[in-house]
């Protein structure tokens, strides 16, 4: 546990050095909550977040892009997920389209076509399925 705080602290996220004795304690428990050790989720998040480049990445054929205007992370997605890596989350969502557009089964984790469009305009992408 200490060798954790001192990368925090070292990183700047701890806005001050845990006491000694809270961090005996700490150590004594199995399981200690972030709020419990001064940590703020958000400071982690913005640590390790990475934002997507100023152009898009390649997009799969047929489908046309709208928007791209990434925005900065960490960004939330649906009701549990969180993203941090903006542009991998691009990358792989459009990776995900193209394999279920092409009628791969499996493919995307069991999103639709019309999840996986949303995923990605709640990130600052917006592209259209062009019909054939």
């Amino acid at each position: 546990m200490q060798d954790y705080n001192a990368i925090l602290q070292a990183r700047g996220l701890y806005s001050k050095p845990m006491p000694e004795t809270d961090a005996a304690e700490a150590m004594s428990h199995d399981e200690t909550s972030l709020e419990e050790v001064g940590i703020q989720i958000d400071d982690i998040l913005r640590a390790v977040a990475v934002q997507a480049p100023a152009l898009p990445p390649p997009l799969p054929s047929g489908v046309r892009l709208v928007l791209y205007s990434p925005k900065m992370p960490p960004i939330a997605i649906e009701q549990c997920a969180i993203v941090t890596n903006v542009d991998l989350f691009i990358r792989s969502t459009l990776a995900d389209l193209k394999a279920k557009l092409n009628g791969a089964t499996g493919a995307s984790g069991g999103w639709t076509v019309p999840q996986l469009l949303d995923h990605l305009r709640q990130v600052g992408v917006v592209v259209e399925v062009e019909k054939p």
